[in-house]
């Protein structure tokens, strides 16, 4: 499939920061969206950016694909152990995002509350299966003791083995002196001639036929005891594993629908994250015009190019047709693909690297036709296959649609190809899509200037920092493509073969040109290092400025938090010391009995626990909260042993991504925020 402007490069952008399977197919299966789908995606993103710009963003499930699994359950089949542990990761992840729901904003908290309550399910898996797919002890109460039975018959079965061997080896009965196994039994290396003397079974013998593997008989009551507590495990875990399957069998159709709404949550939490990384708006949605004010080229961006040059581009019903002109290597390509990539951008819900963007509502049909059109099969030369897909433009295009046309009519005999570029425009000026157009022809930059319904843009030298890559509107720029051979350091032979040819004006100015190339040099290389530092300079301070942002929201949502665990607390406090002046009451009033009827030492015994419950009031008076730390102030490393604030669980951290930790308690992985978990200095108690 043709992909001209080379989005593909996005989709790789998105799937690499999916984290689960049915995030990844739903950004591949359903990437263009309108109406109200499109503007929900729109609303989430923002929220998913902002999450991950104040690291808030929770975990979405295992990279494992629970969908097999679920459909062997709908036709009523039994789990294995390892499916099972799948199950169980993803019932956790689920309760993980419960658990979070409160701290996310309504596009994203609205999704985690339609998930499913799986609470008994996930405690049953947690306790029955493994990280290694197995099931655990604890499965069942007669499963450990099966088990216990089993390793007592193996050990019993293995030292009556070792006892035989030691035994026979004594007597010169067998050929070495090991124990192996044949079909799952212990047996030993008899001689030959020696294997009738044991009884037992024999099982194998060597190549050579001077060995028999024997198992005698006084290993066969033990063998078989193996084998039936084999059978005795085997046939409980089975009976657990049908348990189990049937325990979640009907609730596999609703989890089926939770990870469509897992795979709602990734694709937008994706969709944000490019948002976040690259300071994205949200379009707005502006009939017949195109608005884009600080447009950074998203593909220079997702290319990590430095100092990426922000454009304006605007389009309108009254003037749909936009030719930029200008020298080669002066940014003309550059703003078509930006523009084209601002609109796919806005027609799959991500936000828009701009200070400000208004497109026409979706849906809409984008018509790049960019690159050589030569077709070998067609029998197409470059040309004429770009005069067929300009005419497929033309053909196909509607009201509001946008076609992009890199040098229109270009490749051809000038004068012939500036005509037909000509003869184009002013057809498409009079149709209903927006068009903008690339050129080096004059009589094209001409037609701009003039005709009502086209305007003119042009780059300028991109040698000048100061206007390099910007698009300047109503201006048409020059070509100088004697400018440029020069500046590319062609060789001299050539430049003056090529100056031959100019007519005198031109080659004064070549010469001028060579003469200003060689002094400017030194000066712009000397300006550009100035530049760098302080765009370095620039960017420091930003980041600074975002680091303090975010730490004044954390340092708010930990003094919000503070405050609703002392409110807690004090409504604990309260509770607690009224029913300790209750109980005061009773132990006064039963001391009285106590003393009335002359029992002295039930006197003494209650003013004892009087005073008891007195220091206890003084206690419960005293109780306040420790000081809580910021996430700020959390400082952990990969390999640090932690426990869990919710829980008291304890795990072991495994990877940090940015202020979230990936915990591992007990096989399960868990995405907790930092300020979720103490950090256990070495020797903590871990019980």
């Amino acid at each position: 499939m043709s992909d001209p402007l080379h989005f593909n490069r996005l989709s790789s952008w998105l799937q690499d920061r999916a984290q689960t399977p049915y995030g990844k197919e739903l950004l591949a299966t359903a990437a263009i969206a309108d109406g109200l789908e499109l503007e929900r995606r729109q609303t989430a993103a923002q929220a998913w950016a902002a999450a991950r710009r104040d690291d808030d963003a929770p975990g979405l499930g295992p990279a494992t694909d629970s969908r097999p699994a679920l459909a062997h359950l709908k036709r009523h089949g039994v789990l294995s152990g390892s499916a099972l542990f799948g199950l169980s990761e993803l019932l956790c992840s689920v309760a993980e995002l419960r658990r979070q729901e409160a701290d996310l904003t309504a596009p994203i908290a609205d999704l985690i509350n339609a998930l499913g309550h799986y609470d008994d399910e996930t405690k049953l898996l947690e306790r029955s299966v493994t990280a290694q797919g197995e099931l655990a002890d604890s499965a069942s109460a007669e499963l450990g003791r099966l088990r216990a039975q089993r390793l007592r018959a193996r050990r019993s079965h293995s030292e009556i083995a070792n006892d035989l061997r030691d035994a026979l080896d004594d007597q010169g009965a067998l050929q070495d002196t090991y124990v192996t196994q044949r079909g799952q039994r212990h047996v030993l290396p008899v001689k030959a001639s020696q294997k009738r003397r044991f009884g037992g079974v024999i099982h194998d013998k060597s190549r050579s036929g001077k060995t028999a593997f024997v198992e005698p008989a006084a290993l066969l009551d033990a063998g078989n005891s193996v084998r039936h507590a084999d059978a005795a495990v085997a046939a409980e875990e089975k009976r657990i594993l049908q348990q189990l399957s049937a325990i979640l069998a009907p609730r596999a159709a609703e989890l089926s629908e939770d990870l469509g709404v897992l795979a709602i949550l990734d694709a937008d939490s994706c969709r944000g994250a490019f948002g976040a990384h690259f300071d994205g708006v949200t379009p707005t949605t502006t009939k017949g015009q195109i608005r884009l004010r600080g447009l950074r080229p998203p593909a220079l961006l997702l290319a990590e190019v430095e100092a990426v040059v922000a454009i304006d581009i605007e389009l309108s019903e009254s003037a749909p047709v936009l030719v930029i002109s200008g020298p080669n290597g002066g940014g003309k390509s550059v703003a078509l693909s930006a523009l084209g990539w601002a609109v796919e951008l806005g027609r799959q819900g991500i936000p828009i690297p701009a200070a400000e963007a208004a497109l026409p509502a979706p849906p809409f049909t984008l018509w790049p036709v960019l690159g050589d059109g030569a077709d070998d099969q067609r029998a197409h030369s470059t040309f004429s296959g770009h005069l067929d897909a300009v005419h497929q433009a033309l053909k196909g295009a509607c009201e509001g649609d946008l076609i992009l046309i890199d040098e229109l009519a270009g490749g051809t005999e000038p004068v012939a190809g500036a005509a037909i570029a000509c003869g184009f425009l002013e057809v498409f000026a009079e149709g209903g899509a927006f068009v903008v157009a690339t050129t080096h022809y004059d009589p094209v930059k001409h037609l701009a200037l003039r005709h009502q319904r086209l305007r003119a843009a042009a780059v300028r030298d991109r040698r000048d920092p100061e206007v390099a890559f910007r698009l300047f509107r109503d201006e048409v720029g020059g070509s100088h493509p004697i400018k440029l051979a020069v500046e590319l350091g062609l060789p001299e032979a050539v430049i003056e073969s090529a100056r031959a040819y100019l007519d005198p004006a031109r080659r004064g100015h070549l010469d001028d040109l060579k003469a200003e190339q060689a002094a400017a040099a030194d000066f712009e290389r000397q300006r550009l290092a100035l530049r760098a530092g302080q765009t370095a300079l620039e960017e420091a301070k930003r980041a600074w400025a975002k680091e303090r942002q975010r730490n004044e929201r954390q340092r708010d949502k930990a003094a919000k938090r503070a405050a609703a665990a002392e409110a807690e607390l004090a409504a604990l406090r309260r509770g607690q010391l009224l029913a300790i002046d209750a109980l005061k009451e009773e132990l006064r009033d039963a001391i009285r009995v106590l003393r009335a009827r002359g029992d002295v030492e039930g006197g003494k015994e209650g003013d004892r626990l009087f005073d008891r419950l007195a220091e206890a009031r003084a206690q419960t008076t005293s109780l306040a909260l420790a000081g809580a730390s910021t996430p700020a102030e959390v400082l952990l490393k990969p390999g640090d042993k932690v426990r869990l604030f919710a829980g008291g669980q304890v795990g072991t951290v495994r990877e940090l991504r940015g202020r979230t930790a990936i915990v591992a308690v007990k096989g399960k992985i868990f995405h907790l925020r930092a300020d979720q978990l103490q950090r256990m200095e070495d020797g903590t108690e871990t019980a």
